[in-house]
């Protein structure tokens, strides 16, 4: 039977294989998915003008809401990990290029038919323009080394044909751009 509702990262071939040197135990899992929420959570509330030492106060206020209550064993760990995650995205050249930009949507939420019956429903996590050009941004926690982020954002292909094909079509735009922000290592690829 075919999935009536789709999400991009549902896709097939958009899940990258995970290469761990040890197990993943279910705390590794949760402390990476919490990661991710809240690294979002901030990046959807951050100013990208705001002084860099501010951020410690929206990371202490994402871990509040998303971590706290339910997984308070792994406020210590979820809150080092997303320190260091953004003391390295806001030294970034990408972050750099995002201060100049004008921000016109953040998880922006789109809905669309896909055939069949389906329909995709997905949040965008950045829209904005630098440069007269219109560009998505998709966030990535992932742990991948800089000169891994190619492969990585090759997995992540179709994601980004979906968020493109959705913003063309809300605007009526036939050229915009699109990049992966690889948080960790600090480096967009464009797609």
């Amino acid at each position: 039977m075919t999935p009536r509702h789709l999400t991009p990262s549902s896709l097939p071939g958009d899940r990258p294989e995970v290469v761990l040197p040890r197990i993943a135990t279910g705390r590794d899992a949760d402390q990476a998915r919490l990661v991710g929420i809240c690294a979002h959570a901030v990046l959807e509330r951050w100013d990208f003008t705001r002084p860099r030492k501010e951020i410690c106060t929206v990371i202490e206020q994402a871990c509040c809401r998303y971590v706290a209550q339910d997984h308070p064993h792994l406020m210590a760990c979820v809150t080092e990990d997303l320190t260091k995650l953004f003391e390295n995205f806001l030294s970034s050249e990408p972050y750099k290029q995002l201060q100049r930009a004008t921000v016109l949507g953040r998880e922006v939420p789109f809905v669309m038919p896909l055939g069949e019956g389906q329909i995709m429903e997905g949040v965008i996590d950045l829209i904005y323009r630098l440069d007269d050009q219109l560009w998505i941004a998709d966030y990535k926690t992932d742990d991948v080394a800089a000169e891994d982020v190619q492969t990585r954002a090759d997995r992540y292909r179709s994601q980004a044909e979906c968020y493109s094909r959705a913003v063309s079509s809300a605007l009526g735009l036939a050229s915009l751009s699109f990049q992966f922000v690889f948080l960790r290592p600090g480096v967009a690829v464009d797609v």
